[in-house]
């Protein structure tokens, strides 16, 4: 494995994993905003992501920048999908619900 990315392996933890990828979520929305224009959009986003990886893969280098990167994207397309979802449900009565 190479070096070039040692100090970022070092760092990341299961303690600290979800942290970074929270702090590189609100980043990426500062920068993108958290909404796509369409699901064909994200399906791109997720596929630039991935080919990120797999480049620095070949190079036999993997970045784990690029996975936290693809998973950011995923979260927010996830979220994004949801929130989407929901807007087109009929709405329930309030008496109905929990």
């Amino acid at each position: 494995m190479a070096r070039r990315h040692a100090n970022y392996w070092r760092q990341i933890s299961d303690e600290t994993i979800d942290d970074d990828i929270r702090t590189h979520q609100a980043t990426a929305v500062e920068k993108h905003g958290a909404n796509f224009s369409s699901s064909h959009e994200l399906w791109a986003v997720l596929s630039e992501e991935l080919e990120e990886f797999w480049d620095s893969v070949k190079k036999d280098d993997p970045d784990p920048q690029e996975l936290v990167d693809l998973i950011v994207a995923a979260r927010l397309g996830l979220l994004w999908l949801c929130e989407r979802g929901r807007s087109k449900l009929p709405a329930v009565k309030s008496e109905y619900r929990l």
